[in-house]
């Protein structure tokens, strides 16, 4: 317009720069930069800057589609590969600690927790469903046969709101396997829903099997 005609270009594009710039979160993404510890967990911040540029470069549409897309892949992958640690005592030193609250913790997190001599503890932090099923199973006969004195592999189901038929049918396999070598398989802090299907199709009178709450 004539208003605007010899209102120099770099003015405008100050403007412009200063209407766009109340439009970026810039808190929100303190927020998620400062709170994982490391990079490889920081996958928010990585979204979000993908969102922004998107939107920038891409347009409004384009960007919103785009984070959608990575979001969805993030959300399978995270289904399909939930984190599962390996549990071991804490020492006396670690009583006070406010991260320790249970007297069994990861491995991964706490190197000073040690295993228990012949039992092989396992937790998995999400859904047991066919995308992860087996995965999860060959992670128990992994670490069965690295501690070859093991009689018994208990799995923290604490975590694990729902237990789809898959995956029923391959603890079930799992169970036997474990069985034939002499492993008792036992279940523990076990979640009412899950609690019931486990009841019902496997069989919790067997001596290589245990459900408890």
């Amino acid at each position: 317009t004539r208003a605007f005609f010899y209102v120099p270009r770099c003015a405008l594009a100050c403007i412009i720069v200063i209407g766009c710039s109340g439009s970026c979160d810039w808190h929100t993404l303190a927020v998620l930069y400062r709170t994982p510890k490391s990079w490889r967990q920081r996958r928010s911040v990585a979204l979000w800057l993908i969102s922004c540029l998107g939107t920038v470069f891409l347009g409004v549409f384009s960007g919103l589609m785009l984070s959608t897309v990575i979001s969805l892949v993030m959300l399978i992958r995270d289904a399909a590969q939930p984190r599962m640690y390996e549990l071991g005592k804490l020492p006396r030193f670690y009583e006070d600690d406010p991260y320790a609250s249970e007297n069994w913790v990861p491995r991964q997190l706490y190197p000073s927790a040690t295993p228990e001599p012949g039992v092989v503890v396992v937790r998995l932090e999400g859904d047991l469903n066919f995308a992860n099923s087996e995965r999860f199973t060959d992670t128990v006969e992994r670490l069965v046969c690295q501690h070859p004195d093991t009689t018994g592999v208990v799995f923290d189901a604490c975590c694990c709101p729902t237990i789809d038929m898959t995956a029923m049918l391959q603890l079930e396999d799992l169970v036997k396997g474990l069985e034939a070598s002499g492993v008792v398989f036992v279940f523990a802090n076990v979640l009412e829903r899950p609690r019931d299907r486990l009841e019902t199709i496997l069989n919790p009178e067997q001596p290589s099997l245990t459900i408890t709450v």
